[in-house]
């Protein structure tokens, strides 16, 4: 909470007991680290996709 510039969003959590205020904390990184992490695996497949296909465009196979 010391974090907080704004006295006003400081003062909202202030009467609350700490296993609350550690319980929103929690809440908040667990969503941050999921969205991170969907964020990661729909890149992930991306790149996979874009790999594969210039794979099937531009990869010659040697002729024998």
């Amino acid at each position: 909470m010391r974090e907080l510039d704004d006295p006003k969003l400081r003062g909202e959590d202030q009467d609350e007991p700490d296993h609350l205020l550690f319980l929103k904390a929690y809440a908040l990184c667990e969503g941050y680290l999921r969205r991170v992490e969907e964020d990661a695996h729909f890149v992930g497949r991306s790149v996979r996709a874009m790999i594969g296909y210039m794979r099937k465009q531009f990869y010659q196979p040697d002729q024998k």
